[in-house]
Parts: C-alpha cells; structure tokens; sequence
C-alpha cells in the first residue's frame, strides 16, 4: 500500500471502472461495500501527484480499513482482454460442456466484467436451466453485481432441482436485501440450525428487515424463535441491539434505518487522467485543457450511451440490441450500454410475433455533459411507465397538490427524458435539502397490475384509444390469458371486437382462451349464430384433438353431451388440461368440491402452468377450508397472476392474521407505485381493510374502514350492509354493465322490505340481463319470468359460478317454494366465498 508522511510519499490518484460488492472484509472481518477500481500511484508532494509510478488495479478496498489486494494494470487488462475472451469463446464454442460454462464464469467474476457475466448467464439459462450447481454459481454472481431479482431467480432454479441449504441461505439473504423479510423469514425459519449456523445470523438480518418497515412486533417474534432455537446467540451483542431496540419501540411504527441493508452507494469513476500533470500546467493552457476535457467527455457519454430494455409482458424473450443478446424476464428490464445513434432491436423468439425495430438515440453535444439524459426502450409496447416528481421540504405540512405530479407512458417504443433523479428506483425517505424545497423526480415500470387495472389507467390518465391500443397489442402478443382477452369489448365497438377474435382464433396452434372468449361473447350477442356447428367442423378437421373436443363441449347445451365430451377429451392419448378443469368445474358447482379437486389437481399434473387451473384450484381448497394451502400456492405464482386474481388478499383475509395483511397492503401500494400519493392510496388501503374485516364478519369495521373508497362495486357492498336499499339501487342503475345476480340480490331484497314495486323492476332487468347471457342464465331467466316451466334438476346441474348460482338459487327457490328445501340446501353449500355478498346471501337463505 501507499503511503505518505506530511504529504510526501506514495498514493493513489483517481478512480475508474469502480465496482462495488457488499461483503466481508477478508482483512478487518468488517461488513461494507467492498470496492475496486483502475487508479494510478503517483509520487505526491503536499498530496500533489507529480511523479506517475504506474497504473494498478484496486480489489476490494475496505470502507473501514481501507486494506485491498493489489494488481498490476497490465496484468488485470490480460486477464480481461485475454484470459477472459478465450474462456467465453472456449465455452461458446462447447455450450453443454458443463466445466467450460464453470470456468467462463469464474473468470468473468474475477474480472468483475458485468456484461460478460450476462452473455454467460444467458447460455446456461438455455442449457444448464435445472442444473443446481450452475445455478447457485449464476446466482452468486448476479449478486456480485447487485442484480438481485436475476440472483434471486438463479437461486429458485437452484432449489427446484436441488433444495441444498447453503443456496436457502443465499435466496434467504437476496430476498433481505429486496425488503423482502417475510418470504425469507419463511424459507429459514422451519431450520434455524441447518446451514451450518448461518441461519441464526440471516434471521437476525430478518428481524433486522422488519424494523426498517417499523415492524417491531414481526421483529420481535423472529428473534425470540431464533433465540429458542439458537440460544448461543442471546449473547451476541448483535443480537442483543435488535432485541433492545425490538423491545424500545414495541407497539409503535417507528422505522429504524439500517447500514447494513441500506441499497448500494451510486459509485461513479473520480480523478482525472490529466490529474499527474496539474502542477506543471501553466495558466495559457487551462482553457484549452478543460475544452478538449469537455470534448472527450462529451464524446465518451455519446460511445457509451446506457439504455433500459423493458419487457411488458408476462411471459420471457430474448431481444438482440445492436447485437447484444439479453434475456428479458416477464414484466422486468435490463439494462444495456449502447453508442448514440440508429439502435436496432430484434427479438429473436419465434412464439413473440414482433418485427425487427429501429431507433434513433441522440443528444446535444454541448448539454450532455451536464443533463443525465434517461433512455427506455420497449420492443413489445406494452410496458406501463410511471413518471412521478415529488417535494421533499423542511415543513411537510404546507405541501399541498401542486407539490405532486405524474405522468403513465404507454404503446411508446422509445421513452426519453432527462434529469430523472431516481431511475426504477424509491424515492429516499429523507435528503439533505439545499432550500427549503427540493424536487425530485423517477420513474418506474408498474408490473404487477392485472390488464383490466392497466387499460383503466390509460383509459383515465390518456384515452380510450391508448387503453384499446394497450389491450389489443397484450392479446396478440401475451400469453392466451383470459382477462385481456375478455376486456377488449370494453374499448373498442363489438364489429371490431369479433374481428380482432376471429383473427386471434385463426391462430395456429389454437389458442383455447381467444376461443373461449369469442365463444362467450358471441353466446351473448349473437346467440342466433349456431356456434355448436362451427366447433362441429373445427372438431372434423382434427377429430383426436382433444384440446377442440374441449372447445365443443363448453358450448353444448345438453350437459350429459357436454360431460362425455370432456371425458373423452380427458381420456385421449393426450388429454386435455382444461377438459380436466372444467369437469371440476361442474362438480364445484354441485357442491362436490373433493371431486373438484381431484379434477382440478390431473389438470395441474398436466399443465403446471396453467393460470386458470391454478387460481381455480386454490378456490377448490378454499371451499374444503384448507386456506393456508390456498395461500401458500397462490403466494407461489407469479406476481401478475397473485395480483390479476385479487384470491391473495382473500385467503389472507381467511386466515385471519392482521400482521400480514398489513404487509401485504403496503407491499401493494409499494408495486403499484402510489405511496408516495395519500389519496390514492387511501382508496386501496380502504378497499383491501373492507374485503379483509367483511370476510372476518366485523361489519361495522368494514364499514369504518372503507370510508375512503368510493368505487361503485363497495359503494353498493356499503349500502347493502346497512339495508339501504334507496342508495343501493340507483348506485346499481347508474353502471352501464352490473352483474346480473346482484340485480336479482337487490330484487329480492326489495320483495322482503315490503316494495314489490321496486322488486319487480329489479327482477325484470334481471330476466333481461340474463337473457343476454350464456344458455345457462338465459334458462333461469326463462323460469323466472315464467316463460317455461320450472325443471328442478336441470337447475339443480347448472354449471356457473358458485356464489352466482348460490344468489339464482335463492330465486328460485323463494318463487318455487315447493323445491325450496333442495334450492336451498344446494345455495348453502355454494356460498362458501366470504367475499361480499356473502352475508346478504346468508340472511336471505334463512328466510322461511
């Protein structure tokens, strides 16, 4: 090391190419953000360099001790200019061979060369994807790099194929570092001693996670299971802290900062290659000298020009960036180093139709310097972006809406701003202010709202022609998922709507969703088509497909025809998934939820991944009361599935256990990018604080703690549990679509407040709206009115949604009173969902 007395001696001069790593010192055994960088020893006279010894490379400095190792520049540019290349190429060359992969990553990681580890990375994600080893390794070095939702995705690969409990910890550790405390808390604490003894030290990490949210009870509770089971650790003075300070603000929300989990420092390259010769430089040559440093300088920012590469769909693909190859994870970006100029995009998976694109990136010569300039480019379109500046002040108080603003980008393939203070990340909880205002700004992509919530947002924040454009671009470029495909009547006219269906169903392979969508929209707006003959051919063509077996009895009227058509599509030499599912669907809507889960679970065994087999799954073991279960596995999908469901908060809610729910609304607020916006926030706080007290029974809270929303479906949940049928029907009337059982509900209601008036309105645009149904409804509708008889069994078999038949039911029943006791019995045993109107349904049941 350097060294100088008075200022005379050895020492370092400038800084470049700085990585950081958190770490343990391997001198000091202190834990910091180790770093390493190109720098220069120079001769210092006065801490002046005057006398260049030569260039060395810097590996991981202590912030404490300042003790590093030590290389000769010359010998590090080998080791990346050629030891590093030949691995690559070495392994490029023999992709399967497992110990070339090893030792291209190795060497990748001593040469801290990120982009290197990327290219490496994508390979064996392609050839290695369940290989354990590999994984755990591909997951240490994402972590090297601060990737963590890439290392935390390597590490679940890992434990699928091998659950080892060095990678638990290493999962444990990255899902810390995220402010994830709960899920780490949940992959350690069944063990506390496995791993030899590193998980006391992780769960005291947890517990230290939960105090930065100013969860002190979780913190707490973590501790005294860690103490019992490790008591060696009750004398550690770590420990000792926590619990002094768990036990301080017990009871309270105080948020209590941490060092050790605090996000990286933002390293930036220091000193300056013209630094050796400042004391020779005489005055005639400082302009000229900070010209051409302001040209290089200039030049450097336009050569290496950084970019976010966004991907807004749910499913993965590999997109080429003027030859750079990257994977991009389902709704996540990555970040690439690209020259100003044309870029050229290409995605380079065949299953995402999107044509090969071309953009200019460009900015003044003379304001680059000076302007962080913020690139993002969307090669799908589909990406919602979040632009919001806020006020930090010395008086919080006096903030008001002017304060605050905010901007969606949507359908944009190329996204540029400047001056973005906090790029996909938090805003800071406190700055250092230089006035007594300060504004900053950033910008985020929201990945985890559901379809239907996203076109909303367009629709409000831009126009419907944006949300149509949004929704139309997800159905033909995302999965076959049914939300987005449902939505698109909503914002385009039906002509167009039939057309975009006809497209996406002309699709090969079949797309089973758009078929399922366009054979229910058709059902009910043009029920005179004859859609049974047309799935009759698309049957002929392939007669062992069992996947259009399914497609023709969904839509058979005769349920005995139905069920032998999905028994025979469940029996083929390659059965069917969602004939599986929609036989347990039948069975959950005759009560007979065993049977249902044992359907639901061979479509599963089948399709794993199939969403809707999943989610309705979950609701199976929801109905049985095992709702732990349904938590656990619903916890496990992937973000957009939790959020598109709504199920999460409602198996939470199920289970009773406040802590997390509050977490789990905080978490939300978080993805959603709108704690930082009290009102809107309010709204969901309310909303989710209502689902979770009306689900535990305690109506009067749930009324006390929705007083901030003001959609309509609570608004009217609201006027039904305080029997305020006055307000519950024009709140119903002024929807231009209800739900057509809530009109019924409402109906029936009025009958037993003494307005047959209002109870035969009601019950007439039920009939009406059923009518506009599938077969199903329009059969209730047509015994309803009287317009056929009653046929008891037929109605008994009805296949539809539980808490809906549960409400027709209940009709049915107070119409036919001599069935009563069979309605009845069977709306019972449906209105199993909590969820509103769970209880309104209850007390009509127990109408003599």
């Amino acid at each position: 090391m350097p060294g100088v007395i008075n200022g005379i001696g050895t020492w370092y001069w400038g800084k470049s190419n700085v990585h950081g790593v958190h770490s343990i010192c391997g001198h000091c055994g202190g834990a910091g953000e180790l770093i390493s960088y190109d720098t220069r020893t120079y001769f210092v006279f006065f801490f002046i360099p005057i006398i260049p010894l030569g260039r060395k490379r810097v590996l991981e400095e202590c912030p404490s001790c300042k003790r590093h190792n030590v290389v000769k520049y010359r010998a590090w540019q080998h080791l990346k200019q050629v030891a590093l290349p030949e691995a690559v190429a070495a392994y490029r060359s023999s992709p399967q061979d497992r110990e070339l992969a090893t030792t291209a990553l190795d060497a990748a990681i001593a040469c801290q060369d990120e982009p290197a580890v990327n290219d490496i990375a994508a390979i064996i994600n392609a050839r290695f994807a369940r290989d354990a080893e590999l994984q755990a390794k591909l997951g240490g070095a994402y972590e090297y790099f601060s990737q963590l939702e890439g290392a935390e995705g390597a590490f679940r690969a890992s434990m699928e194929s091998d659950d080892q409990p060095a990678v638990r910890n290493s999962l444990a550790r990255n899902l810390i570092l995220q402010s994830k405390p709960d899920e780490a808390w949940d992959l350690i604490s069944n063990d506390l001693a496995e791993g030899d003894g590193a998980r006391g030290g992780l769960a005291m990490l947890v517990a230290e996670s939960y105090q930065t949210w100013g969860m002190h009870d979780a913190a707490q509770t973590v501790l005294d299971t860690v103490g019992e089971a490790l008591p060696a650790l009750k004398n550690d003075r770590d420990y000792k802290k926590l619990q002094k300070k768990a036990k301080k603000y017990s009871g309270t929300s105080k948020v209590v900062k941490s060092k050790l989990l605090a996000p990286p420092k933002s390293l930036k390259s220091k000193g300056r290659t013209w630094g050796s010769y400042v004391p020779m430089i005489v005055a005639l040559f400082v302009v000229t000298g900070l010209v051409a440093t302001f040209v290089v300088a200039s030049l450097q920012e336009a050569a290496n020009r950084e970019v976010y590469i966004v991907n807004g769909l749910s499913i993965p693909y590999r997109v080429s960036i003027n030859g750079q190859t990257r994977n991009l994870r389902p709704n996540s970006r990555v970040i690439v180093r690209v020259p100003e100029g044309d870029v050229a995009v290409s995605v380079l998976d065949d299953s995402v139709a999107i044509p090969d694109q071309s953009v200019r990136i460009e900015t003044g010569f003379f304001t680059r310097v000076f302007t962080d300039h913020l690139f993002v480019i969307n090669p799908d379109r589909t990406a919602l972006l979040f632009w919001e500046e806020t006020t930090y002040s010395e008086n919080p108080n006096e903030l008001d809406d002017s304060d605050y603003s905010s901007k969606y980008y949507s359908g944009d393939f190329l996204v540029s701003l400047s001056g973005v203070d906090y790029p996909f990340q938090k805003f800071p909880d406190q700055i250092s202010l230089s006035t007594d205002k300060v504004r900053k700004d950033r910008i985020i992509q929201v990945s985890e709202l559901a379809v239907p919530d996203v076109a909303e947002i367009l629709s409000s924040n831009i126009d419907r022609n944006a949300a149509a454009e949004y929704v139309i671009r997800k159905a033909e470029l995302d999965q076959d998922d049914l939300l987005t495909l449902a939505i698109i009547p909503y914002y385009i006219e039906p002509k167009k709507a039939i057309t975009v269906y006809q497209e996406l169903c002309a699709k090969r392979p079949i797309r089973l969703e758009a078929h399922r969508v366009f054979q229910t929209y058709m059902e009910r707006l043009h029920p005179e088509i004859d859609l049974v003959a047309e799935y009759r051919d698309l049957l002929a063509e392939a007669p062992d497909d069992t996947e259009r077996m399914y497609l023709l009895g969904r839509i058979l009227p005769d349920q005995d025809e139905a069920e032998a058509m999905f028994q025979k599509a469940t029996s083929g030499s390659v059965p069917s998934a969602r004939a599986f599912n929609a036989l347990a669907y039948s069975r959950i809507a005759m009560a007979d939820f065993d049977a249902a889960r044992e359907f639901s679970e061979q479509c599963l065994k089948i399709a794993p991944e199939h969403r809707a087999g999943l989610l309705f799954y979950c609701r199976t073991l929801a109905a049985l009361g095992r709702f732990d279960e349904a938590l656990n596995l619903v916890q496990s999908a992937d973000p957009y599935l939790r959020r598109t469901s709504g199920d999460e908060a409602y198996f939470l809610s199920r289970t009773g256990n406040r802590r997390k729910m509050e977490a789990y609304i905080r978490k939300l607020l978080q993805d959603l990018g709108i704690e930082n916006d009290p009102a809107t926030s309010a709204k969901f706080e309310g909303y989710y604080r209502f689902i979770f007290e009306y689900v535990l029974g305690d109506l009067d809270a749930a009324m006390k703690v929705s007083n901030s929303v003001e959609d309509a479906s609570t608004t009217f949940a609201r006027a039904i549990i305080k029997n305020d049928l006055e307000r519950a029907g024009p709140i119903l009337d002024a929807q231009p679509e209800s739900e057509p059982h809530f009109v019924l509900l409402l109906s029936m209601l009025f009958r037993d407040a003494g307005n047959e008036s209002e109870a035969d309105r009601y019950l007439s645009t039920a009939v009406e709206e059923f009518q506009t149904q599938g077969f199903e409804h329009r059969r209730i509708a047509a015994w309803l009115s009287g317009a056929s008889d009653e046929a008891m069994e037929e109605a008994l078999r009805l296949v539809m949604e539980p808490n809906v038949k549960a409400v027709m039911l209940v009709a049915l029943g107070r119409k036919f009173p001599e069935h009563r006791d069979q309605y009845f019995e069977l709306a019972r045993k449906l209105n199993f969902d909590r969820r509103f109107p769970y209880w309104t349904v209850q007390e009509l049941i127990k109408e003599p």
